[in-house]
């Protein structure tokens, strides 16, 4: 007879959590935000002071047509609220927070769905992890050899001749 496996969603759960953990770290490397995410943080401090922002073409006017309000109202309001709890010092620890919050929930989710398809929880646990590298830090690089055409550079073949693209 088969023994009963136990189950070890509470290691699976430690493990999701540290890979949080992990990617949080990631954020405190690159402390700058992003031109978007600059933009998402002053629509958000726009709402919350209108007077703010009184010469800028984009973020000057208030009217509910004003160009700034690009954003739904409830992404305004969770990112006000994270600026709130992460406190508007760094404004871009709202950006970590609400990462981090929605990294969890989105490995939680993977873990319930893999576990409940495989019924392992080290198989789901570990394929719920390697689901968040859905991108790379390493320059795009495509084809074989020098000779490939690349998005920042072409070379000629058979000659060496190469130039850098704009």
């Amino acid at each position: 007879m088969r023994p009963i496996p136990s189950k070890k969603h509470h290691w699976a759960v430690l493990v999701l959590l540290a890979v949080v953990a992990a990617n949080t770290a990631l954020t405190f490397v690159s402390p700058r935000a992003s031109a978007d995410q600059a933009n998402m943080l002053a629509e958000v401090f726009k709402q919350q002071d209108p007077a703010r922002y009184g010469h800028d073409e984009v973020f000057g006017p208030s009217d509910a047509g004003a160009p700034w309000r690009l954003r739904l109202p409830a992404w305004r309001a969770l990112l006000g609220a994270a600026v709130w709890l992460g406190g508007p010092a760094d404004p871009v620890n709202a950006l970590r927070l609400l990462g981090a919050l929605c990294l969890t929930a989105y490995l939680l989710a993977m873990y319930l769905l893999l576990y409940r398809e495989t019924r392992s929880t080290s198989v789901a646990t570990l394929v719920a992890a390697m689901s968040t590298a859905i991108f790379s830090v390493r320059r795009p690089y495509w084809g074989w050899g020098r000779s490939s055409p690349s998005p920042r550079r072409r070379c000629t073949w058979p000659s060496s001749r190469c130039w850098s693209w704009p």
